[in-house]
């Protein structure tokens, strides 16, 4: 507190009062403390922000890794080359495709226009238990002996009487065959038919049944027996040239 007399003079005015420097610096030290406060409560939330971020970048990354892989998958599925053709290029490559097809449309029979193959025998025996027994019956029971049909106008046959042949063979006891044996074999052939089986009535590639006027196309290649809709294997061999099923060449690689 400053303090003057009634002179004049700033020589007869002097100081007087206490110092105010440990307040200042009381304050000060407030001051500073409640910015470290302050920035302490900061760093906290932020490390505890950063713990947050970084948990969920963690499930990010796996997200995307594991959309990486399925994508990689794809890639190799679906060739990056075929989405960079041209709908040009594209139409070429169809093309050529078809042209390696055999392709037929479905009747109004079901049939693919082509001429019906028979039955084989062991499909149209394994139709009937009983007829398919006798015949693996007959697989055991068959000896070495050749059986011969001779013509009845052959003028080499000596032409008698037959009662006595008849009499003798009704005299003949039938060839006991080994029930047990004979079932088993009916039974492990009726397997090897029906491992082989394939119902044809279907594409596999887009599973649906075969329609009145459905394009049906086949391989040329011999070794691959299988067959699809037209559309649904030029899709497939635009990306790959194996056979879905069987894994054979559908159409020839080196000629696209």
């Amino acid at each position: 507190m400053v303090a003057c007399d009634n002179t004049s003079s700033i020589s007869g005015c002097s100081y007087s009062g206490t110092s105010n420097s440990t307040l200042v610096g009381i304050i000060v030290g407030c001051i500073v403390g409640v910015l470290l406060l302050l920035l302490l409560i900061f760093c906290c939330r932020r490390e505890r922000v950063l713990k947050v971020k970084t948990e969920d970048e963690e499930t990010n990354l796996r997200r995307d890794s594991i959309a990486k892989i399925k994508d990689s998958v794809d890639a190799m599925r679906d060739s990056t080359a075929l989405n960079d053709m041209s709908n040009v290029t594209k139409g070429v490559l169809k093309r050529q495709i078809i042209d390696q097809l055999v392709i037929k449309k479905v009747q109004d029979d079901g049939s693919t226009g082509e001429t019906a193959k028979k039955e084989s025998f062991l499909q149209s025996l394994s139709k009937s238990n009983r007829a398919y027994s006798s015949f693996a019956a007959a697989l055991s029971a068959s000896s070495s002996s050749k059986v011969q049909f001779v013509d009845n106008d052959d003028n080499d046959v000596e032409k008698g009487d037959t009662t006595d042949m008849k009499n003798e063979e009704e005299t003949e006891e039938p060839v006991v065959v080994d029930r047990r044996k004979s079932n088993a074999m009916a039974r492990s052939l009726s397997v090897m038919l029906s491992s082989k089986k394939e119902d044809t009535s279907k594409c596999y590639l887009c599973l649906m049944d075969y329609a009145t006027g459905d394009e049906v196309a086949f391989s040329k290649n011999e070794k691959c027996t299988h067959r699809y809709h037209k559309d649904c294997i030029v899709e497939w061999c635009m990306k790959r040239t194996a056979c879905p099923c069987c894994r054979e060449e559908f159409i020839e690689s080196n000629s696209l």
